[in-house]
């Protein structure tokens, strides 16, 4: 049996169990519905948790950002459109968010940016979650974590 390839590739142990309950939360089908995963499911994971409004196939919002992510990045992102961001980040987040709205499944990545100064690297998972109907993607979670060396990484 072959182990599922983002499954291999987080390195975040929170990120791990958060993949975890989406997948078992998919109940056998492509993704989770809104009747499946509910914020009850999301508590342990909220402060670094991003819920994405998918309102067409180009345009997102973010209906919540985590504490954690306000903490990191310094702004509260609740509210406002991914067209809002910065050409350059703006045009990675839509393409990825795209491409998760598009095949219905997961997306992760590895990364290292410049956060005010100082170059960061994060791990980030895109989990998709559909309407329930099961007919599209409502919403993406997106959690991320710091993971450069001298982070902790406990869960």
């Amino acid at each position: 049996m072959t182990m599922d390839p983002i499954q291999a590739s987080l390195k975040h142990p929170a990120l791990s169990t958060l993949y975890t309950l989406w997948h078992t939360c998919r109940q056998g089908g492509i993704a989770p519905t809104m009747r499946t995963i509910d914020g009850a499911h999301l508590d342990r994971w909220r402060a670094d948790l991003t819920v994405i409004e998918v309102r067409t196939l180009g345009e997102f919002r973010y209906a919540f950002y985590g504490s954690g992510l306000k903490q990191a990045f310094g702004v509260d992102m609740t509210g406002v459109d991914v067209a809002a961001l910065p050409p350059d980040r703006g045009a990675i987040l839509k393409a990825e968010y795209r491409q998760v709205v598009q095949s219905k499944a997961p997306a992760w990545r590895l990364y290292t940016a410049q956060f005010d100064g100082t170059w960061q690297t994060w791990e980030r998972l895109v989990l998709p979650v559909l309407d329930p109907t099961a007919s599209r993607v409502a919403w993406l979670l997106v959690a991320a974590h710091r993971v450069d060396a001298g982070v902790s990484v406990a869960v």
